[in-house]
């Protein structure tokens, strides 16, 4: 007879949870990157605004969000690479799961984080799919899971 043995195996980590440590996320990147950056951030007005785009738009404040937009990457790259989690991630006890565990695959499940047109994309496709990966997760073959104990 064989004896019974308790393991923790990973499991696609639920919809809710994710959606739960992706608030948190955005909310600590809110806290430390735009609340700083409130006194020097221009406004733009409605009347300012025309048919260009780029006529209401100075070049300060397209550097400013592309640096937003680098460290806000930086952020979810740093992380993930180095721990497997996010402060989100790690809150709601979610990993980052990829067979090899590379950079590049870091960085690219993490690309349309900071464009929030791409990023509802990638997470439509999770939706629509019916599966547990967003679009870019299957591109960098990465997941993310939670463990639960079971008996084998």
């Amino acid at each position: 007879m064989k004896a019974a043995k308790v393991v923790n195996r990973p499991i696609p980590a639920r919809l809710w949870k994710r959606a739960v440590a992706y608030g948190i996320d955005v909310f600590a990147l809110n806290f430390v990157l735009l609340l700083p950056l409130h006194q020097i951030l221009p406004t733009i007005s409605l009347q300012q605004f025309s048919w260009n785009l780029f006529a209401a738009v100075d070049r300060s404040l397209i550097l400013l969000t592309t640096f937003i937009a680098i460290l806000t990457l930086g952020y979810w790259v740093a992380l993930e690479w180095k721990l497997h989690q996010s402060l989100g991630k790690m809150f709601m006890k979610l990993y980052v799961i990829g067979q090899p565990y590379t950079f590049q695959q870091i960085l690219l499940r993490n690309l349309t984080k900071p464009f929030s047109l791409l990023f509802l994309i990638d997470v439509l496709y999770l939706l629509f799919k019916g599966g547990h990966q967003r679009l870019f997760e299957v591109f960098s073959n990465t997941q993310v899971v939670e463990f639960t104990w079971s008996i084998r």
